[in-house]
């Protein structure tokens, strides 16, 4: 299962800093932010959509029915849920950390916490930089190691043992 199946595509690191952003234009502390939006036209180039004070709520509804979405469709698929935390250990492609689960949602919280879900009995755990170096790791949980390994052509793997 790809990672898009569990709606954590390329652009949910991205949309969790507009996020963040956005609320700042909502609560007044800042006056706008440019958000890269496409045209819906077929071949038309990237625009830039301004999020400010007069648009900011229609933004974060938007953004609010999609999280909708994705966790309805997570939940009628079902997820596994761990009975304890996981420690995270790999060979310097990813920092350390704990798989905290709380539902479907599977973050694994560190020195840095990383995005993760869990979609019936496969967890994926977001990774890299910026929305271009966006990966994702991918595992079964069926054995009390779960293996999580990089998408394609990816080399990183991850190894998360019960604490």
């Amino acid at each position: 299962m790809g990672a898009a199946a569990v709606g954590y595509g390329g652009h949910a690191r991205r949309s969790c800093r507009f996020l963040e952003l956005a609320l700042q234009v909502k609560n007044g502390q800042a006056t706008h932010l440019p958000v890269d939006g496409r045209k819906m036209e077929a071949g038309a180039k990237p625009a830039v959509v301004w999020v400010d004070r007069a648009n900011v709520d229609a933004f974060l509804q938007v953004q609010q029915e999609r999280a909708d979405i994705y966790a309805a469709a997570i939940k009628a698929r079902g997820f596994t849920t761990l009975s304890t935390d996981y420690v995270a250990s790999s060979q310097g492609c990813l920092a350390g950390g704990v798989l905290k689960q709380s539902g479907f949602n599977a973050p694994l919280v560190g020195g840095y916490t990383y995005r993760g879900a869990m979609v019936e009995s496969t967890l994926v755990i977001q990774f890299g930089g910026n929305r271009k170096d966006t990966r994702h790791l991918v595992g079964r949980v069926d054995h009390p190691l779960i293996e999580l390994k990089e998408e394609a052509p990816g080399t990183c793997v991850v190894t998360l043992a019960p604490r």
